[in-house]
């Protein structure tokens, strides 16, 4: 059962499809997480269900506990504010230049 997920994992951010081996990888720029349980590891922490998150391509973060996927969701949505904040002065500096 190695590389289990179960059906309901679908991934959070879109674009995944089977890789190499049998591995799920996200499509270019998109960010990709999928459950997964690896019974048979020595491993004890893969031996319980897990997620495995994928920001981009050929980078994993795997087995992250729910704590440590949900530090990373903190840190990921508080970049998109930052984000959204730097499109609100890119969207006023343009009205001076007659821009869209």
């Amino acid at each position: 059962m190695r590389g289990w997920a179960p059906p309901d994992s679908a991934p959070v951010c879109g674009g995944l499809h089977p890789g190499r081996r049998g591995r799920y990888r996200a499509d270019r720029g998109r960010a990709a997480s999928r459950i997964a349980v690896d019974p048979y590891s020595e491993d004890s922490a893969r031996c319980v269900p897990h997620v495995d998150f994928e920001p981009a391509p050929d980078d994993m973060v795997e087995c992250l506990t729910p704590e440590g996927f949900a530090e990373i969701i903190a840190q990921v949505r508080a970049h998109c504010d930052r984000l959204d904040e730097v499109l609100a002065r890119l969207v006023a500096a343009r009205v001076g230049f007659g821009g869209e």
